[in-house]
């Protein structure tokens, strides 16, 4: 004799279920969340006002001719207003230890072009010796080098690098063609020697003082995430996303937010 089976469903109340996601597909899926689904919160929203909800665009040359002429007027204008500023720090630098006050360093460019990068020098003069001793105690993911409390960094630097007065030097890199005010911030050789395949994207375009991740978290974000931001930048890249990460980039710097 047949026998039918009933089964009671006991159903749960609405805080105890569990909560249902939403599917982002690949172009449109923010970075850090994966396409199986994980809910937008309140900087991931910003983030897709900035570059927009917009399929993989390539700009054509009235972008690159107009970014270019801009960048070109504004680095220089930058410099000139700023000329007091530089003076100020390059004399705090060198009365506190006599040492260089410049820091020159070889970063890669676009299309993997290397070039020399300018920075107000924050750190003792032999602090790339001192590294190799420091290397287990980085912070950071992937191929970068951070420390929240690095022992290399003097007085003076500290103050510059929380307000990233230290990069103000990158406006004659922008003047000189090497980089743009907006853009992926350059690596160095052994970093970029280490990139698996997809983060050699970052190479396609020129690299900027400001990126995505400058409004998304700064210092405090990993590497991974960092890539991808610098990827969703490159897919959406507009003269409107570039006005945007430029107007909530800057606030956040002179706050010296996310940054050590």
């Amino acid at each position: 004799m047949a026998t039918t089976e009933h089964r009671v469903v006991k159903r749960l109340p609405e805080r105890d279920r569990p909560r249902r996601e939403r599917t982002v597909g690949y172009p449109f899926v923010y970075p850090g969340m994966s396409t199986d689904g994980a809910p937008l919160d309140r900087k991931e929203e910003e983030l897709l006002f900035l570059c927009g909800i917009v399929a993989p665009t390539s700009p054509g040359w009235p972008y690159y001719l107009i970014k270019r002429v801009a960048d070109y007027v504004i680095a220089l204008i930058m410099i000139l207003l700023l000329t007091p500023v530089f003076v100020t720090v390059a004399l705090a630098i060198w009365l506190e230890d006599r040492g260089p006050i410049l820091y020159r360093q070889t970063r890669i460019g676009q299309n993997g072009v290397p070039f020399t990068f300018y920075k107000f020098r924050s750190m003792v003069p032999h602090a790339d010796t001192l590294k190799a001793h420091l290397e287990d105690k980085n912070e950071s993911t992937g191929p970068t080098f951070k420390m929240k409390q690095d022992p290399r960094i003097t007085r003076v630097g500290r103050f510059i690098r929380k307000f990233s007065i230290d990069e103000l030097p990158q406006f004659f890199n922008v003047l000189k063609g090497q980089i743009s005010l907006v853009g992926p911030r350059p690596h160095l050789p052994h970093e970029v020697a280490r990139y698996v395949l997809h983060e050699r994207d970052r190479l396609k375009v020129k690299p900027g003082l400001v990126c995505l991740r400058e409004v998304c978290g700064r210092s405090g974000i990993s590497f991974e995430r960092w890539v991808e931001l610098d990827l969703m930048y490159i897919r959406c890249r507009s003269l409107k996303t570039d006005l945007h990460i430029l107007m909530r980039a800057v606030p956040r710097v002179l706050r010296g937010e996310g940054a050590y």
